[in-house]
């Protein structure tokens, strides 16, 4: 007589040499796993003759002209009762079919979130970093901006180690830490990734372990900030350079500039005591002058505040504002205000502050403005009637927002520009984001008229303001 396991090898070699029944008993198998129990119905479509043949002979039931079937799993079970396997638990025998232990998907689950868990835990215990431990716990959980992190972990856990080591080595050498952010320093980007990762372009932002960085300097940001959220991925470039700069890792300090005339400088003096800030001779004499300077983001990290080198009213109903600096972002309509106030204005006004920022708001660009909104400027923008003009207007007043006018964006100003361009149904969704009051006139006219206006058409506008201004100043 045999022993129980020697029926169980038996019933095992059985299903295995037995064709016609293995769908069957790989879909009972896949029932178990995921509900922990054999039950619910097996449906087998398409059958074959050798599948019709062993299906009649196990059931006891005519199969032979069926194309298809919906088989109880619990029949299975039943079936064997009536065989010589009668007695075996059709557990045992599913597992010894399949080779081993069948776990669940909730099992399977487990052990996987157990195994990340405890993933996550021991570079948890390498970390002496704070920012670096609550970033850490943060994706442990599957938290904002982890996504990245969660995905590399799917494709090959060993190598984000190694990535996830790196960042946290930066997230504890940052130049700058950016809950005091006058304290710190300035690093470049590929100076930074070679003492941290080795290499230069370690953290190159299109590279893997430079969006890991990334995604955790955002996450750091908003958790010093209780008022601040990450800001939602993709980063644009501009978003990625102002990102780092908090931290003070610079990706370019050259090509990354604003221009600017009528505007001084201050910063620390050479052999001064700390804090000691002194007019930086560049921005005087450019003032004194009359010149507009291109100035790279590497001069402005120097710069510890800046402000109107002629104080002048700001146009109309706000001359009793700060200060005023007029912001252009156009570049040929700034240069062109300049040479209609230098032709007729007498040489000792002829220093209107005013700035370019060339487009879309650059690090640098956000660097001037800040500063003179922190020493009490008022900021005029004046930009383009489209959908990314106003855009630009509300980010400049949500930043700022005591410190920002815009400067003839009013309806009149709309139509004056006489808008012919027309504005595609994806451009003028845009202007869904624009919630500025005193935008909302040129947002209205712009959703109507369905066409875009350009600053070029108000350049005498512009300049009439400029003059009038400084002739109050």
């Amino acid at each position: 007589m045999m022993s129980v396991d020697e029926r169980l090898a038996d019933a095992v070699e059985f299903f295995r040499k037995e064709k016609g029944l293995h769908r069957l008993i790989d879909q009972v198998i896949q029932k178990y796993r995921r509900t922990g129990d054999i039950r619910g119905k097996v449906k087998l479509d398409r059958l074959d003759d050798a599948e019709r043949a062993a299906l009649s002979e196990l059931f006891r039931a005519d199969y032979s002209s069926r194309d298809s079937v919906a088989i109880p799993a619990r029949c299975l079970a039943e079936a064997l009762e009536r065989t010589r396997f009668a007695g075996l638990e059709l557990a045992r025998i599913l597992e010894g079919y399949q080779g081993g232990p069948i776990r669940t998907l909730a099992e399977e689950r487990d052990e996987r979130q157990a195994a990340k868990s405890a993933y996550f835990e021991s570079l948890r215990d390498t970390c002496g970093s704070p920012h670096g431990r609550a970033w850490l716990d943060n994706a442990a959980v599957k938290g904002p901006g982890s996504r990245s992190v969660h995905r590399s972990y799917g494709r090959d856990p060993a190598a984000l180690r190694a990535q996830l080591e790196t960042v946290l080595r930066a997230l504890a050498d940052l130049p700058t830490d950016p809950s005091r952010p006058d304290s710190g320093r300035y690093e470049r980007l590929p100076v930074f990734a070679s003492r941290i990762a080795g290499d230069p372009h370690g953290f190159d932002i299109h590279t893997e372990l430079g969006k890991h960085l990334i995604a955790a300097l955002n996450w750091v940001r908003a958790s010093e900030s209780p008022t601040a959220a990450p800001i939602a991925s993709p980063l644009g470039a501009e978003d990625i350079t102002e990102l780092l700069a908090q931290f003070g890792i610079i990706r370019d300090d050259l090509l990354n500039f604003v221009t600017c005339t009528g505007i001084l400088a201050s910063g620390a003096a050479p052999c001064a005591p700390p804090g000691t800030a002194r007019s930086l001779a560049t921005w005087v004499a450019a003032c004194q002058e009359g010149a507009v300077l291109n100035v790279p983001l590497r001069e402005l990290v120097r710069v510890q505040s800046c402000r109107p080198f002629e104080t002048c009213a700001g146009p109309w109903e706000h001359r009793d504002a700060g200060p005023a600096v007029f912001v252009i972002e156009n570049s040929g309509v700034f240069s062109a205000v300049l040479d209609e106030i230098a032709d007729d204005l007498p040489r000792c006004v002829r220093r209107p502050p005013m700035v370019c920022t060339h487009g879309q708001f650059k690090l640098a660009a956000w660097i001037i403005l800040g500063k003179l909104a922190a020493g009490g400027a008022t900021l005029f923008y004046s930009g383009d009637f489209d959908p990314e003009g106003l855009q630009m207007a509300q980010k400049l007043m949500d930043r700022f927002p005591e410190s920002v006018q815009p400067w003839r964006y009013g309806l009149q100003d709309y139509l004056h520009c006489m808008p012919e361009t027309p504005l595609p149904a994806d451009r003028l969704a845009k202007l869904q984001t624009i919630t500025a009051p005193l935008l909302l006139p040129a947002k209205e006219a712009m959703l109507a008229e369905q066409k875009a206006g350009y600053q070029e058409r108000l350049i005498d506008a512009l300049a009439t303001d400029i003059r009038e201004a400084l002739s109050q100043g």
